[in-house]
């Protein structure tokens, strides 16, 4: 059975600013995953070992010039699933209803920042508006940050040949896919 408030914690915090348990965050996650996904198991095992040889300022580097300075992959979930219009002020705006009626505090980042709501999946006790947050936003979003990455428009991140944060989004999509029903015996 996937725990997806504990597989969204796990990767908010791993998609958050570097830290310095970056790595050991990565290992929580892989092993969390293991059981759900092979594939995102190993995305996450050699996001892990790239962390363990990388400094953390070389992280930093790596993460602001992935997310912050490239425009192709920001971390902003309605920009990729209603554009830079009014719906995406509309969906602000239903985000900050829904965290206010949770008792979600959004902190001081935009309410559809990819960390903001990771972690509001994490701790909100309402399955049916969590599920169709990781569903209908974020799942979507993600597949559209590594479409527009696999397409090739520009170089993702100029520091490293391979991406390491594409190995994570590769293994958030995994883990928030929907899972097949095994066929009952008998």
């Amino acid at each position: 059975m996937v725990d997806l408030k504990e597989i969204c914690r796990q990767f908010a915090g791993i998609l958050e600013y570097p830290q310095r348990d970056l790595a050991e965050r990565a290992s929580e996650c892989e092993a969390l995953v293991a059981p759900v996904d092979a594939e995102a198991k190993a995305s996450l095992g050699e996001f892990r070992a790239f962390v363990e040889k990388t400094p953390l300022g070389q992280m930093e580097e790596i993460y602001t010039g992935t997310f912050d300075l490239n425009a192709t992959c920001h971390l902003y979930v309605g920009d990729y699933i209603l554009g830079q219009d009014y719906k995406r002020s509309a969906f602000l705006n239903k985000l900050l209803e829904i965290y206010q009626e949770c008792g979600f505090d959004p902190g001081r980042e935009m309410p559809d920042h990819l960390v903001v709501l990771l972690r509001f999946v994490a701790t909100c006790d309402r399955a049916e508006i969590s599920e169709e947050i990781a569903r209908d936003a974020v799942l979507p979003a993600v597949e559209q940050m590594l479409a527009k990455k696999e397409k090739g428009k520009k170089n993702w991140g100029t520091l490293v040949t391979v991406q390491p944060y594409t190995l994570v989004l590769k293994a958030l999509r995994l883990a928030l896919q929907p899972q097949p029903v095994a066929a009952k015996e008998g």
